[in-house]
């Protein structure tokens, strides 16, 4: 057995291109500020496409790289009056009320609301920032030491 082939101190062969400079170089793009298209831009080519080019919509969402799926989506508007209205109620009944004891409030009258949910909307309604106001406690009464006279007096 020769030293190339056995498993002592060989000498690996030395490679080119071993630093990923391919890799570097995507990521140095990725942060010199170079803006990332967002899919509502991508949105918007594939319609200028569909009705400038006229192209089919499959056609143009390749073209932009846009999943027909991302095109065709469209966002669900959230309604949280409901939830608002009973935290103004349970908060304007109990002021000390937290997050988590209204929240289990309304699990206990049976409101499946997720606790993420209410929580954007208890912080969104500027809930979470009340805080306990410390207690003040009477000023202390200053005395002067009692000097003993003897040993053995306090």
């Amino acid at each position: 057995m020769s030293k190339d082939e056995g498993h002592g101190n060989r000498t690996k062969p030395v490679q080119e291109n071993c630093c990923r400079t391919h890799l570097r170089e995507s990521l140095h793009q990725i942060h010199t500020g170079k803006k990332v298209i967002k899919p509502a831009d991508k949105r918007e080519a594939v319609e200028i496409l569909i009705k400038k080019q006229q192209c089919s919509i499959s056609k143009a969402c390749k073209i932009v790289q846009l999943p027909q799926s991302s095109y065709q989506y469209k966002k669900k508007s959230k309604d949280d009056s409901e939830i608002q209205d009973a935290l103004t109620e349970v908060v304007s009944k109990y002021p000390a009320i937290g997050l988590w004891q209204s929240y289990h409030w309304f699990r206990n009258r049976g409101k499946k609301w997720n606790h993420k949910q209410v929580r954007r909307i208890y912080r969104e309604m500027k809930l979470n920032v009340r805080r306990r106001a410390k207690k003040l406690l009477p000023e202390r009464i200053k005395q002067p030491l009692v000097i003993p006279i003897a040993p053995d007096q306090t």
